[in-house]
């Protein structure tokens, strides 16, 4: 066993228990020769476990990693990271993926002087099979093998961290409770998480089981609509002036909408709106007001009311928090 191997299972070796009520909390610290730092285990509920990596690489270093019998779907949410993960995928920060819990034979490397700072969501086979209890067929296919403990392969590929997981993750990494309240608002919280990086694998599941019921010339017409849509931020046509334009009727185009993105067209409109403010909002480079009127608001308190009601927080208060 080289060096780093017997540090790696050292580190095992220095654990310590929370002595915070109303909470189960396990830290694991590195030795320092290895890393500066610590990885937090909090058990949520019953099969159900969140962990914070938050540690700094005295040296670059490799380990070889074992295989053993994955017991979980994982939830993985790089915030600042650059490593090699043990099937050759270059992990980086503002990334997150799945995976089934455990680790795969493999090697990773770990860089020097740089943070690591992540947080993963375990979720037992059973637990992730019963929040899905009938509706499987929702999940697209390598998503249900892993839930499902049948996943041949350790990860599904990573994806950009939203912003909204990004404020999700930052609440999480500054929880402002204390014992039972605390294991309450961390639980929401990394079930939003999870909510939050499936809901796109699962719309776009949807969306191709839908665009198979249409013809593609709908399909194209439907598209044309988004991006006049789109175009027109700040002075969006009536719903019967874009049907015209994309040659459908009123009816196709609002049914066949709602098949390919899952709203209504101005449901759409709506969301986009919001998510272009909040990475604005998320940039800093902007004042509010101008983030309202660059996403076709011309009323400032109309746009506080509209991201208010869709993120639950104000536009300055989540300008302060990113």
């Amino acid at each position: 066993m080289s060096g780093w191997q017997e540090l790696w299972q050292q580190s095992f070796t220095k654990i310590y228990h929370s002595s915070e009520p109303g909470i189960i909390e396990t830290i694991v610290e590195y030795p320092q020769e290895m890393a500066k730092g610590y990885r937090r285990f909090i058990r949520l509920r019953s099969g159900i476990i969140l962990e914070i990596n938050d540690y700094v690489c005295e040296n670059d270093f490799a380990l070889e990693l074992v295989l053993y019998k994955h017991w979980c779907t994982e939830f993985v949410f790089s915030i600042s990271r650059d490593s090699l993960r043990c099937d050759g995928h270059h992990l980086v920060s503002g990334e997150n993926y799945l995976a089934t819990g455990g680790y795969s034979q493999g090697r990773s490397i770990f860089r020097a002087k740089e943070r690591c700072l992540e947080v993963n969501i375990y979720i037992d086979f059973s637990i992730a099979k019963a929040f899905f209890d009938g509706q499987i067929e929702v999940l697209p296919k390598d998503l249900r093998l892993i839930v499902e403990d049948n996943y041949e392969q350790p990860y599904l590929p990573s994806q950009k961290t939203t912003s909204a997981m990004q404020l999700a993750l930052q609440q999480i990494l500054n929880c402002p409770y204390q014992g039972l309240t605390k294991q309450m608002y961390l639980e929401s919280k990394a079930l939003e998480l999870v909510a939050l990086q499936l809901q796109p694998m699962i719309m776009v599941n949807q969306t191709l089981q839908k665009q198979r019921e249409l013809k593609s010339d709908d399909i194209d017409c439907i598209n044309q609509a988004k991006v006049i849509l789109l175009q027109n931020l700040h002075n969006p046509p009536s719903l019967l002036a874009l049907a015209r334009q994309v040659r459908l009727n009123e009816r196709k185009l609002k049914e066949g909408f709602r098949q390919v993105f899952g709203t209504t067209v101005f449901g759409y409109l709506h969301n986009y709106r919001m998510e272009q403010a909040r990475s604005l909002l998320a940039e800093k480079l902007m004042s509010i007001t101008a983030v309202a009127h660059a996403v076709g608001y011309k009323n400032l308190g109309d746009f506080s009311t509209a991201f208010r009601k869709k993120f639950g927080i104000s536009p300055k208060a989540y300008q302060k928090l990113m």
